[in-house]
This record gives structure tokens, sequence and C-alpha cells, in this order.
């Protein structure tokens, strides 16, 4: 045994042995390599702020923030929020007779705080509290409400429906459930959020405290800080590149700033946040493919680009974008101003109602061709039914049921 472990001690090694050696080595005082799964650090883009574009655009700066848009997500406060606190209508009662929720307000910051007992109706009542970080949704159909954890986004239980004025349990949390759970994923922050830094992995993302809530002129227009640079400067720059007129943009560029939104949640190909105005969406984002007909997927909402698209309106029209109705710098117009838009290229003779409810029928446009629908998405269960919010379908079309609607209300009206 001694002589066998003398010669192989004294065997010389050989190159390969020598080589593997030294890689091992050299591999050993290199940095470790991060998973390709984990998001990289970008540069963090410029002009993010909506107040830097003030000075300059200080009258579409001014009627922007009362937009939808702007007002998709915000901090918490006594105007973004928009259910009661008062006692006892801040409460949220459930099926089951043990569980319950609040929402309060201490000092200057807001509170969800889940009740419940379990095994017996004299047991004492547990509780969890956490506190409202995130306000998502300007109000216009309900808004819900995000927390913090550890760098990561959770969506709390309850929420707000402003078509009853009532908080409700947040839509697809069951009810009579205490549930905290829910992650915010970045694809929702992407269009309820102008941006988020994001770190850690695909599969578990993170979030930085760079962030900026709400759609700020950043999310159409591009990177400001160059374009704030170059007119605020004492010395003239010129930068590399500008900001973004969307509507110098070719139409197709012009609709996919707002399909990032509007189109459906569809499957990234890139990473969150990294789509700028003016690029080719479709090298970005992979849209599903919608039904067509009047039984659509879902009326509106985060679907209204790709129904727009199925519309007459669109395909038989030279340049048309969603601009071509909607002025995004304004809050959005109500229902008759937007049906005398239609008139701009649809003779008022041509309606075949004209004759039967007369001049009426210049302000019922929407109402027959784009009809509200319910979510067939978004559901709130409460202890003894099931709502949706209603969305105007974007497939501009003739919906019999929907006319038939606007005739039995106006027979009903003195006018009428």
């Amino acid at each position: 045994m001694t002589n066998r472990k003398r010669q192989i001690h004294n065997n010389p090694l050989s190159p390969q042995t020598v080589l593997l050696i030294i890689l091992v080595l050299a591999c050993s005082l290199l940095p470790a390599i991060e998973p390709v799964n984990t998001f990289p650090r970008l540069p963090t883009p410029t002009g993010l702020d909506p107040e830097s574009c003030r000075p300059c655009h200080s009258e579409k700066y001014e009627s922007y923030i009362k937009t939808a848009h702007y007002k998709t997500s915000s901090l918490p406060s006594d105007e973004t929020v928009r259910g009661s606190l008062i006692e006892g209508r801040n409460i949220l009662r459930t099926r089951n007779p043990n569980t319950y929720f609040k929402v309060e307000k201490r000092e200057d910051s807001f509170f969800q705080i889940a009740h419940w007992r379990v095994d017996s109706a004299l047991a004492p009542f547990r509780s969890r509290r956490e506190q409202i970080a995130v306000v998502v949704g300007a109000g216009v159909e309900g808004q819900s409400y995000l927390y913090w954890k550890n760098g990561f986004l959770y969506q709390l239980p309850v929420s707000y429906f402003s078509g009853i004025d009532e908080w409700v349990n947040s839509p697809g949390f069951p009810d009579g459930e205490v549930f905290f759970e829910r992650p915010v994923t970045p694809r929702c922050l992407e269009c309820h959020g102008t941006y988020f830094e994001l770190e850690g992995t695909i599969q578990q993302p993170r979030y930085r405290d760079n962030y900026q809530l709400g759609i700020a002129c950043w999310k159409c227009h591009g990177d400001g800080g160059p374009h704030i640079a170059k007119y605020t400067s004492d010395t003239p720059i010129e930068p590399a590149q500008d900001i973004v007129n969307p509507a110098k943009l070719p139409p197709p560029r012009q609709l996919d700033i707002c399909a990032l939104c509007h189109s459906g949640v569809g499957q990234e190909k890139r990473l969150n946040f990294t789509f700028r105005p003016g690029q080719d969406l479709s090298t970005y984002l992979h849209r599903n493919p919608t039904a067509s007909g009047e039984q659509v997927e879902e009326p509106g909402g985060w679907l209204a680009n790709k129904l727009f698209g199925q519309s007459k309106c669109f395909t038989d029209s030279e340049g048309a974008t969603c601009s071509t109705c909607h002025e995004v710098h304004l809050p959005e117009s109500d229902l008759a101003t937007m049906s005398r838009k239609c008139q701009q290229c649809h003779e008022p003779a041509h309606c075949a109602l004209s004759d039967t409810i007369q001049a009426r029928f210049e302000d019922l446009c929407v109402d027959c061709h784009m009809p509200d629908q319910a979510s067939r998405r978004l559901r709130v269960h409460r202890t003894d039914e099931t709502l949706s919010p209603l969305y105007r379908n974007h497939r501009i079309a003739i919906y019999p049921d929907a006319t038939d609607a606007v005739l039995r209300r106006l027979s009903q009206t003195p006018e009428g």
C-alpha cells in the first residue's frame, strides 16, 4: 500500500490535468454570473415626472391631470381613495358572519383590516392590517388597492365599485375568505403606471422605489430628459433623439402606443417597461387574436384597440386611429359630444332612425353602435350577487338589441 501511494504521488501531472486546474482556479476568481432570468439593471429613463413638462406646456398639463389616464394609479389620499371612510359605511360584510373587512384612515395613512374568527362564534376575532400604498383606478368604474411587502406588491382584498358606491371584494377574490397573497405582475403595472424599476427574477419580480404612477407624458412621448435639457440648458444642446410627437407617427405606430394597454394582456417578447413610442409593438408583445362578431371575449377596456380594428370605421378608412375620436389631453367628453364626432364622417341623413327619433338621434350614435356591455372577465362576488363593470364595446357595429333599448328609453321620456 505504501509503495502504491508513493508511486501515485510521484507520477507527473498530465498537461490536460494542469490545464483543468488552471481553468478551475481562474473561474473561481471571476464574479458570479447571475441567472439569465434575472432582470438586468437598465438605465433609468429621464423626464418621468410630468411636472417637468409643465413650464412649457401648462395648458395641456392642467387639462391632462384631470383625465382617467393620468389618475389610473396614485398614492392614497382623501382625494384619490373614492370609497367612504365614514364609520358604518367603511365595512364590507361577507356571506361568512365570522369574516368582515374595514377600510380606515389613521392619521395620514390608509389601511385595510380583515377581521375573522374560526371554529366558534364565541371565539375571539383575529385581525390582519395592511397599509394601502397604491390606488389603482381613477374611480370611473372602480378602484383596487395595493400594499408593499419585502419589495413585492400585492392586491388588497377590498376594492371600490363605482356603480353602487360601495366597498366590494376585489375582482376574483372569494367572498367570505381572508386572502392577501395575490401578487401584482409587471404587466399590470405597465398599464396602470408609467414606469417601475424591476429587480429579482422573471418568476418573482420585485420593484424598486424608483417608479412613476399614473400614465404620464413619458408613456406616449418617450424619454423627455434630452428634450427638457435642450430647452432649459444655458448652452444649446441637440439631443440624439428629441421627444416623440405621436401625431407625426405613421397610423400603425400611433395605434401601437394605445394598443400596449388596450389590446389585451398578451405575452411579452421583451422586458416590461422597455417599449417606447414609435416602435413596432409586435416586436415587444404577442397579442392574442380576438373573436369576431357580436359576442366578443370582452367588450372594452383593455381590448378597445383590438375591437376598434374590427370595425368598418377602421377597415374602410385610411389613417383612422384612436385619436380620431379621443383627445387624450382632455377629460373624456360626454356621450352626446362623442356622438357628434361620428357625424364628421357619417351623414346624419343616412341613419335609418333619423325620421323616427328626429333630431335627438344625433346624440345617440354611441349608445346604439357602441353599447355598454358587462365585462366577462372582471367579476365581483358579493353575498347575494355577482357584479361586473360595464364597458363600451369598441367594435363599432349595428346592435339591434342596443337600438331597441334606446328606442324604449326615448319612448318613456317627454322628449321621445
